[in-house]
């Protein structure tokens, strides 16, 4: 019998990192698995954090700010 090895759930400076550095930050930083940094956008609220990438990326800092919380 083969046991699943469980996911490891996202790093806590995940959705910071995504804001601040977009998905190639993210590969960068945290390894190029595409897969896995999938599963840890949608984890941590994919359509909020790509909401405030794109405010940040129009100059918004405030939207760094709002992904800390």
């Amino acid at each position: 019998m083969i046991k699943a090895k469980p996911f490891e759930p996202a790093p806590e400076g995940f959705p910071f990192r995504f804001v601040k550095d977009g998905w190639r930050g993210v590969e960068r930083y945290y390894g190029g698995r595409t897969a896995r940094n999938k599963r840890w956008l949608k984890e941590c609220g994919q359509d909020r954090l790509i909401a405030l990438r794109q405010r940040y990326m129009k100059g918004d800092t405030t939207a760094l700010d709002e992904v800390r919380v």
